[in-house]
């Protein structure tokens, strides 16, 4: 092993995007276990994803509940493009709460840096 791999810098890079990956997920899981997850139900509604994914997984389940959370996180973070879809209806993504689109904005974008940030790494450290 080098003397890169041994340095205190080294391991700091390479846990920075994973820590950033686990705090998008605990804000996911977060959003599941409490009252939000109710209000992002009420708020999407009329979205066809919302209804697909609780079909597929169900509401009743702690894990099934983060699932749909981190798949309407993702929907939300580039709107027009799932209203494009058919995913979002216009009108849910209009009257969403704006706190609760901010978490799951930001829980997506974690989860998003967090796998390029694990993927450059990788590649760095393949190098």
């Amino acid at each position: 092993m080098s003397d890169f791999t041994k340095s205190i810098g080294t391991i700091i890079f390479m846990l920075a995007p994973l820590i950033a990956g686990c705090v998008g997920i605990a804000i996911d899981m977060y959003i599941a276990r409490t009252r939000y997850f109710n209000i992002l139900t009420d708020a999407l509604s009329n979205s066809y994803s919302l209804h697909f994914h609780t079909a597929l997984w169900g509401d009743s389940s702690f894990k099934s509940r983060t699932m749909i959370v981190a798949s309407m996180s993702g929907l939300l973070l580039f709107p027009g493009y799932s209203i494009k879809k058919g995913g979002l209806d216009a009108d849910d993504a209009r009257r969403f709460p704006v706190c609760l689109r901010r978490a799951m904005n930001t829980s997506s974008l974690l989860l998003c840096s967090g796998l390029i940030g694990c993927l450059f790494t990788a590649a760095i450290i393949k190098i």
